[in-house]
């Protein structure tokens, strides 16, 4: 079986497919910045549970790189690399903005831009799906406060959390990020209603692909995301996953990596394979000491 997951973002994704077809059998996400490192494994451990697998039945593991904050993005890497270290098998990285830019169903070149705190964004930018489905990578991943992307990434759909959180500043307009709307001129995807939108999506500006009952990646996104924490899980038991306050919202989870996307796009060939190595694109808020200082008055 194919294990993936993704913690380069707020939110714990993971899904068990078969390697060979991507279908997902098993999955989860859980919205919570702050609690990756209590997250991931019993996830892990659920998801394993409901596909009716152990750890030994793993073949492959695939996990996001990044770019992502350095906590909650050494938190996957380390759980990935030691789980394939310890099983003997092969673990597959990809950029976290590359599974991003497959969850969008447009039939068009798109942008992808992602919270990287400090009031910046991560970005990159897409080429139009090839008839495979995979998605070339233009330019990116960079960083850069959102008026200073603003430039490259306009006329084009922008997808992810840094749609909505900073729409105003990269000139996307309202409507756009809540009706799921393609730009002006913009061919509408093939998937779209009869009135050239896409089903309504307030998950940041044309992010679609979302948990169905089916697991399939594609299912419709609800009103508004909850405060901070957000549990969205598809075993019906109960898993030890953190329970949401109120019932579940695909549409938070739209705003993030998937890992059912990602799962699908590696066992299929359709997302580029890096080595399982950290994408942080900046320092981490540390500094080298300059020596002792003197405690004595000059």
């Amino acid at each position: 079986m194919l294990l993936a997951f993704d913690t380069s973002s707020a939110a714990v994704t993971v899904a068990v497919a078969d390697p060979l077809t991507g279908a997902v059998v098993a999955s989860s996400t859980t919205v919570d910045a702050l609690r990756h490192g209590e997250l991931l494994a019993p996830a892990i451990a659920a998801a394993l549970s409901e596909a009716g697998c152990t750890a030994r039945d793993l073949t492959r593991i695939a996990v996001g790189v990044g770019p992502g904050p350095f906590t909650g993005l050494r938190v996957g890497l380390v759980t990935a690399r030691t789980m394939a270290d310890v099983l003997g098998i092969e673990v597959a990285g990809v950029c976290s903005l590359d599974i991003l830019a497959h969850q969008s169903p447009l039939q068009l070149p798109v942008a992808v831009a992602t919270d990287a705190r400090r009031k910046e964004i991560y970005w990159a930018l897409y080429d139009g799906p090839a008839p495979d489905g995979s998605r070339r990578r233009l330019e990116g991943p960079a960083v850069d406060k959102p008026a200073a992307a603003a430039h490259v990434l306009a006329g084009l759909p922008v997808i992810g959390r840094g749609a909505v959180l900073y729409g105003d500043l990269l000139g996307i307009p309202a409507d756009a990020v809540t009706n799921n709307t393609p730009p002006t001129g913009a061919s509408p995807s093939p998937q779209s209603g009869a009135d050239g939108r896409g089903a309504a999506d307030t998950s940041g500006g044309f992010a679609s692909p979302t948990t169905s009952a089916a697991g399939d990646g594609l299912g419709a996104a609800p009103s508004s995301p909850s405060p901070r924490s957000e549990a969205v899980a598809t075993s019906a038991a109960g898993d030890g996953l953190a329970a949401a306050p109120s019932s579940p919202s695909p549409q938070s989870v739209s705003e993030y990596p998937s890992a059912e996307v990602l799962a699908r796009g590696v066992a299929l060939g359709i997302l580029e394979v890096v080595a399982p190595d950290p994408l942080y694109l900046r320092r981490p808020d540390v500094t080298l000491s300059g020596g002792p200082k003197s405690v004595l008055t000059k």
